[in-house]
């Protein structure tokens, strides 16, 4: 398998994956006049495929060769669109059908996503790992970029359901990438299902650094999740921005990600890995000041905005680089699906939890003071790093007392 063909295959795996992730809600809030609540519930059950499939996930990735579970996650994606855009072509689409198709195009991008993680070591050595990370999140990103303008064309162009058979069509030239014999399955941990899911899980908690990590990780994702899962209601609907506008934002946020990815190996080569994670999220808090001023001038609002979400969305690729390079670096390869499969869980089970909290407050206040809280629970992530940060270093200083930059 070439560096090509697998970055090929996580473009357009990504591009579908975030267009229909933007376009369903936008479609429950524009013709189906959903509320801010059924929104976030939308966002909640959409968001419970890492807790429910993200330990199994990684376990299946070590268990199978990568072209096994791309093509197998291609597949089914591909019959959830075509079920999904059946059904908007007979009117029998709602709030719900948006719900369990988000749900099912999830779980199957997690075993991707850890079939993906996994295969890295395989195709790329020590010192070309930071390199090729930085390359796989500014390929989501360019991608991510894309996203929201086809969104955007679609709902306002009342077509859904033909994006969806073209997001369909598009994942089935996806598989012309993936080529059988190309690579044999990973290394195989001992046991069964169980042992390997207990092995990821013990190995994170074992090591000190990955343990921060993970804490900080969990935090940020369960008040991310619960952040936007207010934020396109309050922008479209309370700020009366328009869909055109939010996918600008988003755009430019993506933009400045992309920018962010290259930047990210200059950034580990000067501070460290560790010290480059923890920093990353510092800077949170500064960044999202002009997001506290649009509130208060809604006339500058969608601008305010993107200047915090470019901030961030930099911010947080750093981290997702940088973090993603400390557990390949330490992570035995026969377990790494595991280890990725278990750091999801952890992380990315925060977020049905973070999006029903978010509904659940929603129906006692407002989205605004939802948002405030969201945000305080973000800017604060890095406190576990830097609780974290002394056992981090004699931790990192015994695993490679020559090259230790924790």
């Amino acid at each position: 398998m070439t560096k090509l063909s697998f970055l090929s295959t996580i473009a357009i795996s990504n591009a579908t994956s975030s267009s229909l992730a933007l376009l369903l809600p936008l479609v429950a809030i524009t013709r189906f006049a959903a509320s801010a609540t059924e929104v976030a519930l939308m966002t909640s059950i959409a968001a419970l495929a890492p807790l429910l499939f993200g330990l199994h996930s990684g376990v299946f990735a070590d268990r199978r060769s990568y072209t096994f579970v791309t093509r197998s996650s291609l597949a089914i994606r591909i019959v959830v669109c075509l079920l999904c855009s059946l059904l908007l072509f007979l009117g029998k689409f709602s709030i719900g059908i948006a719900a369990v198709t988000l749900f099912a195009l999830n779980a199957m991008s997690l075993y991707f996503e850890s079939a993906a993680w996994a295969v890295v070591p395989r195709i790329a050595l020590n010192e070309e790992r930071v390199g090729l990370n930085a390359h796989h999140e500014a390929i989501l990103l360019a991608t991510a970029m894309i996203a929201p303008w086809l969104s955007a064309v679609a709902v306002n162009g009342n077509k859904p359901g033909f994006f969806l058979v073209g997001c369909a069509c598009t994942m089935a030239g996806c598989l012309c990438f993936v080529r059988t014999g190309e690579e044999g399955a990973l290394s195989r941990a001992d046991g069964g299902l169980r042992a390997g899911i207990l092995d990821g899980v013990k190995y994170i908690f074992r090591d000190p650094v990955q343990k921060c990590i993970s804490w900080s990780a969990m935090l940020f994702n369960f008040s991310h999740a619960a952040f936007f899962a207010v934020f396109t209601f309050y922008a479209l609907k309370v700020l009366g921005i328009s869909v055109a506008a939010v996918a600008a934002i988003f755009f430019v946020t993506a933009l400045g990600g992309m920018v962010a990815a290259f930047l990210t190996p200059y950034v580990i080569a000067k501070l460290g890995t560790y010290r480059a994670a923890m920093w990353s999220m510092i800077v949170l808090l500064p960044a999202g000041l002009p997001l506290v001023a649009a509130s208060f001038a809604s006339s500058y609002a969608p601008f305010l905005i993107t200047v915090t979400f470019v901030a961030w969305e930099v911010a947080i690729l750093v981290n997702v680089i940088t973090e993603t390079t400390l557990r390949q670096e330490r992570t035995p390869t026969h377990i790494l699906g595991s280890v990725a499969s278990a750091s999801r869980f952890i992380n990315w089970g925060a977020d049905p939890l973070g999006a029903g909290l978010a509904a659940l407050l929603l129906l006692a206040f407002e989205p605004l003071s939802v948002l405030a809280l969201a945000f305080l629970g973000m800017v604060f992530a890095f406190l576990p790093l830097v609780i974290g940060r002394g056992h981090a270093r004699k931790a990192a200083w015994r695993h490679d007392p020559q090259t230790s930059s924790a």
